[in-house]
């Protein structure tokens, strides 16, 4: 399977590539910015243009550049940091100067009326699909390629979306449904939800229009059910599912077969022991679609030690059951934690679902950018990588777009290789 872990050993490969290519100046001519400046000039505008002052693309650049700067926690930090950066944002053309020779600044309700009603699906389009596509021709260059690749389903609360129960118009807090490509490290899809129980119409929804073939969905047990794992199977993917108590039959039925003992694979890690019971053709137990085989899982970790949990899966290769339980935490530890920490995503406060969605968005890509940037230029810490950005997010977000973009990567991957 296509794991984090190659992922990474393959990124620190390429180090060497990239001192080799000598993209790493940062003595870059605003004339070397052009194709950073247009990073997002595909996007669609959706205003009336003679009422316009700003490009659509430059409101975006600049919304970018104010987050890896660590000042894009609101609109009125985002606008405020175009104001400092207002002599370095106009030399590269990304501001303009109005009849009075000013350069004008866009201001917070401008970034505001951007978020509120820009269509979210532009940016999937424009970035999140070149990134997955740049994560994919790494595998190209592995001598043995994975047959699967990892997909997580799991919600998350946006929880400066909320409105105190003493407001005028109160209301709970806007969750987001995430589907996280593990093998990538990109969150492919982000989807504003009004409460946790629309989370599984989300997820099928998605899942839908979705190619599965060679995809294992991974997911809690809130999506462990029978139309959820009927439609994944028809759309030719595998899933290993969480089984709790929400299917009390499947959990007793998986339980009691354990309890016997009979025909069980073992598989030990550094963290967990994984039980591995594959059923036979014939078995029926609760029917559940595509079912294959039964797991059980023990922590070995001191503060979760002897903690039991079961999964149900439509695989019978143990080596790709194994490395979805290992890596289907990923979306919570990698992609959750990783937006709260270092993108201090709760603490931006925003009321609508397009919002949430745009800035949930947003987040994605700058967290894998970040975590493309750390492992390809070695740093020992996200948190430097981090600051990497603070300081320089210009130079550094420019970097990235040309490993992303250039051909001339390509060339040297294969070079090395030979």
């Amino acid at each position: 399977m296509k794991n984090t872990k190659v992922l990474i050993n393959k990124l620190s490969f390429f180090n060497d590539i990239i001192i080799k290519y000598d993209i790493k100046s940062t003595n870059i001519s605003p004339r070397k910015y052009s194709q950073f400046i247009h990073l997002f000039s595909s996007l669609k505008d959706f205003r009336i243009k003679k009422k316009c002052s700003y490009k659509i693309e430059n409101l975006m650049l600049i919304i970018f550049l104010a987050k890896m700067a660590e000042e894009g926690d609101s609109c009125t930090s985002i606008a405020r940091y175009a104001y400092l950066k207002k002599d370095e944002l106009f030399s590269y053309g990304i501001l303009k100067k109005n009849e009075n020779g000013e350069i004008m600044i866009p201001s917070h309700d401008c970034f505001r009326y951007f978020l509120m009603n820009f269509d979210s699906n532009e940016l999937k389009e424009a970035f999140i699909n070149r990134i997955v596509k740049f994560m994919n021709s790494i595998y190209t260059y592995n001598e043995n390629p994975g047959k699967y690749s990892l997909l997580s389903i799991d919600g998350q609360e946006f929880k400066g979306s909320g409105r105190s129960i003493n407001s005028k118009n109160p209301q709970g807090n806007i969750a987001t449904l995430n589907i996280f490509d593990a093998s990538s490290y990109v969150c492919l899809y982000s989807e504003p939800i009004s409460k946790k129980e629309s989370e599984i119409t989300s997820a099928r929804n998605i899942l839908t229009y979705l190619d599965l073939s060679k995809k294992i969905i991974t997911a809690d047990a809130l999506h462990t059910q029978n139309d959820t794992a009927r439609l994944i199977i028809h759309r030719k993917g595998n899933y290993v599912l969480r089984v709790k108590e929400n299917q009390k039959g499947l959990l007793d039925e998986i339980i009691a077969l354990f309890k016997k003992g009979k025909k069980i694979e073992t598989i030990d890690t550094d963290l967990r022991t994984i039980e591995i019971l594959y059923l036979s053709p014939s078995y029926i137990g609760t029917e559940f679609p595509g079912q294959k085989a039964y797991i059980k899982v023990t922590s070995k970790q001191n503060s979760n030690k002897g903690d039991i949990l079961y999964f149900i899966s439509s695989l019978k290769y143990s080596i790709a059951i194994k490395e979805a339980i290992e890596n289907r935490w990923d979306i919570e530890n990698g992609l959750h934690k990783g937006k709260d920490f270092y993108l201090n995503e709760d603490e931006f406060h925003l009321k609508d679902k397009t919002s949430v969605a745009n800035f949930s968005i947003i987040n994605n890509i700058i967290l894998s950018l970040f975590k493309i940037a750390h492992n390809l230029f070695n740093n020992k810490e996200l948190i430097m990588t981090r600051k990497t950005f603070k300081f320089k997010p210009m130079e550094t977000l420019q970097l990235l777009i040309t490993l992303i973009s250039t051909n001339q990567l390509s060339k040297l991957i294969k070079e090395k290789l030979q």
